[in-house]
């Protein structure tokens, strides 16, 4: 087993995990129950510690925020990473072992080359030939062992081609929310840590986006028909940002925008449009053919600066979101 337990101890973190999951108040699914045994074992103490902030802040335990414990905590990518680097490992040694073969098969034909120079020189015409007969064989052995060294490095730029292809699907899935097919958490830490990189008073707009009374929708109407309806709502969301904006999904019910080098003037405008875009979508159960309830959210403009990190300016545009809910304003500015 992967937490090396014993047959006891195994069943009892099995019924311990069970209850957890009935305190939490989530369904017994392999991914929740893999979270749930994880934190009973306390083997990881990110995932216990992000478990317990969760617990503080007396958040709810919704489809979202568990996902994301598992792809981050519980799979970890370790697998993958595993793999990638006996893969690499692979690439580089057989690279290295061409180099190596490559320079043993010249120096070899360059020794040989020297030892023949002052017999091509003799005045015995079979001492000329027979030299010649020597570098005809060194220059064949070396053409061959050539043409089999480019054969290996060719099937290593294969397996590099490969290899590249893999990174990029699983460093797609790593940075990118299944659900709705907006960037998580990480692309957003991962695309602004490289534009302050690059120019460290960059100026980023963003727009935070919340679905007003989600929990209660999904309460109503159960996961499957929420995850419809928040897909087609990311949808919406993402087509009024061009190539430039940065689409996040940050929880359950929230989306972050960010629009680097766009002026907080334009963000608002860029807002309305999603604003009135949102209130024109209609939803109907496929099912049942019954309406449902128009959704509606809350937004905010907010601006980002190097000296805090993404977590940080996403706990702090969230708060003052929810602090001017109280505003008429239909769009807010938050400090």
């Amino acid at each position: 087993m992967k937490y090396n337990d014993s047959l006891k101890q195994a069943n009892k973190k099995m019924a311990l995990s069970v209850e957890l999951l009935q305190q939490w108040r989530v369904p017994v699914t392999p991914i929740n129950f893999a979270i749930s045994y994880a934190f009973v074992s306390q083997n990881n103490k990110r995932l216990n510690l992000t478990i317990k902030q969760q617990l503080a802040l007396n958040k709810p335990f919704d489809e979202f925020f568990l996902n994301e414990v598992f792809q981050q905590y519980v799979v970890g990518q370790s697998t993958f990473r595993d793999g990638i680097i006996t893969d690499v490992d692979n690439v580089l040694n057989t690279v290295h072992h061409n180099a190596q073969a490559s320079s043993s098969s010249i120096s070899s034909f360059m020794g040989t080359l020297d030892n023949n120079v002052e017999q091509l020189q003799s005045n015995d015409a079979h001492i000329r030939q027979q030299s010649i007969e020597q570098l005809k064989l060194g220059s064949q052995k070396l053409k061959h062992q050539q043409q089999q060294l480019a054969k290996q490095l060719l099937a290593a730029k294969q397996q590099s081609n490969s290899l590249k292809k893999e990174l990029d699907d699983v460093s797609e899935k790593m940075f990118m929310d299944p659900l709705t097919g907006l960037y998580n958490r990480k692309g957003m830490s991962k695309h602004v840590e490289a534009w302050f990189k690059d120019e460290p008073h960059k100026q980023i707009a963003a727009i935070v986006i919340n679905v007003d009374d989600f929990a209660d929708f999904n309460q109503r109407f159960g996961h499957l028909i929420s995850n419809v309806v928040l897909a087609k709502m990311a949808q919406k969301i993402s087509s009024y940002v061009d190539k430039s904006g940065f689409p996040v999904r940050t929880a359950g019910d929230e989306f972050f925008i960010l629009l680097p080098d766009v002026e907080t003037t334009i963000a608002k405008e860029i807002a309305f449009k999603i604003q009135q875009g949102i209130d024109k979508l209609r939803f109907k159960s496929s099912k049942t053919g019954v309406n449902l309830p128009k959704m509606n959210i809350s937004l905010g403009i907010s601006e980002m600066n190097i000296q805090e990190s993404v977590e940080r300016f996403i706990q702090r545009t969230r708060k003052s979101l929810i602090d001017a809910l109280h505003s008429e304003n239909v769009i807010t500015e938050l400090t």
